[in-house]
């Protein structure tokens, strides 16, 4: 899938895996074969994402810890 990637979280249907990168999150559509970038965290002002991030029921969101540029949590 990615051999840069880690801590790869499967979705709860099955049809999608996210993982870590170089701080950001991305996610591998195994339907569509596509990677894409969860957040563009240049944008997001973020430093770094935390691992352990994790799916919701229902496949459709995403929750994960992030470190700001200025030293905060979100």
């Amino acid at each position: 899938m990615d051999e840069k990637g880690w801590g790869a979280e499967w979705s709860p249907d099955g049809t999608r895996v996210t993982y870590s990168r170089g701080g950001n999150l991305y996610l591998f559509d195994l339907i569509e074969g596509t990677i894409s970038p969860i957040i563009d965290v240049e944008k997001a002002g973020i430093s770094k994402i935390e691992w352990n991030f994790c799916w919701s029921q229902d496949s459709r969101r995403i929750a994960f810890k992030a470190i700001t540029k200025d030293n905060r949590q979100v």
